[in-house]
Formats: C-alpha cells, structure tokens, sequence
C-alpha cells in the first residue's frame, strides 16, 4: 500500500457510492453484499457474530486473482467485513450505521494504516488507539489600511494571532495532563502586500481527543 500513496483518492469521492451486485459462492458459504454502502457479509448459521472494519482511501486497488489460500482451521461463526468509505468525513460511518452494518455484532476490530509502523507489521494496545476529530474555521474582519498608519486601522492580523495563542491555551492550561487532546491550526489567510494591513483574515484547524467528553470540551471552548 505504500506505493499507491500518489494516487491518493477517497473512495466518497471516486466512486459516488457505486456498489456492486458480485456474487461469490463456494462450497457452503455465501458472499453477498450486505447494505446500500460497500459491505460485505459471509452468511454462516453459527455464533458468535464478528465484525471488521477497513478504510476505503486508496485508489487503484490491485487484486491478484487466481491464488490459493489453505489453512486447516474452521472459523466458527459469522464474519462480516465491513468496508467503510468517506471515514474522514463521518458520512461514511453514519450511513452504514443508520443502515444495519453494525447489528447483532457481537465484536467490532477497526483497522487503519500506520506510515509509521515496517510494512508486513500490525500492532495494537489496550484502550483507545485514535482519536476522535473535528474541524474548526474562523473568519476576522477588521478595518484595512495602510501598515505606515496603523492607528487608522483595525488590525485582524494581530487579532488572530491573539487566538491562535489562545487555543493552545486550552491544552496547555485547560487540560488535565493524563487527557490527550490536540489542537492544531492549518493555516492562516489573510493579505497579499507587506505594506497593507488586510480587512479580514481566515484561519482554520483541527481538533483531537482520545475520549468524546474531551472533543466535545474542545469544540465549546473553541466556540465561546
């Protein structure tokens, strides 16, 4: 997977939700696709149910058709492998969910790519591993001018640079050290000319936490 990372697509995007009606069936188990969204279930009369979930980010996808798999092991019960796409917007999941892809799971496995980690390497820990997201933007109007008279002016720059320290603030000086939160800003927009003081600046960002009380923390300080 490490060399398609220059084709870099989302599947929300490239496929506009296309799912295909395949069929595979071999000996006694049946391959169906399961919901509207790109799911796949293998039928089985056994329990316990148990589900894995994969990002679909990557595009192309190379399959090698025609290679053989043996083990002399017999998995007893359901597996249901679920594919989810769009998993940076949340619409992925949402609709999955709403439609069933989640029920009668008696386990769910997540699984993500790690750039970090050596290739053929998966690993895991107790507790939770990624954290919840959110995404913030912000617009500053102030009154432009010229840099030569900034007395005339309302700076926005300098506003927003006041916010930007704030929000560190919130990690800093606001969050217990065991709770793991970030916030990060991405950018910065404002002004194209070293002697002209902007009418408005736009800065945007991210938010992370380990637990949903701690994101939802975060989006309420970042409002008030």
């Amino acid at each position: 997977m490490h060399h398609i990372f220059t084709s870099w697509f989302d599947i929300f995007i490239s496929t506009k939700w296309t799912t295909y009606n395949h069929e595979m069936q071999s000996r006694d188990q049946h391959m169906e696709q399961l919901y509207n969204l790109d799911a796949c279930r293998e039928k089985a009369a056994l329990d316990p149910s148990l589900g894995i979930v994969f990002d679909l980010l990557l595009l192309p996808l190379f399959i090698k058709l025609n290679v053989c798999f043996g083990c002399n092991l017999t998995l007893k019960g359901t597996v249901r492998l679920i594919f989810q796409p769009a998993e940076e917007g949340g619409a992925g999941a949402h609709n999955m969910t709403e439609e069933g892809a989640l029920a009668d799971a008696e386990a769910i496995f997540g699984m993500h790519v790690d750039p970090t980690s050596r290739v053929g390497i998966i690993s895991s820990r107790a507790g939770p591993l990624y954290a919840a997201s959110g995404r913030f933007e912000a617009i500053i109007d102030g009154k432009g001018g010229h840099a030569a008279f900034p007395d005339m002016s309302v700076d926005p720059v300098v506003c927003s640079c006041f916010i930007v320290l704030s929000l560190q603030q919130l990690i800093s000086r606001e969050t217990d050290p065991l709770d793991s939160r970030v916030i990060s800003i991405g950018y910065i927009q404002g002004g194209n000319a070293t002697n002209v003081i902007p009418s408005q600046v736009k800065i945007g960002g991210s938010l992370r936490s380990l637990t949903s009380a701690g994101l939802t923390t975060l989006h309420d300080r970042v409002r008030e």
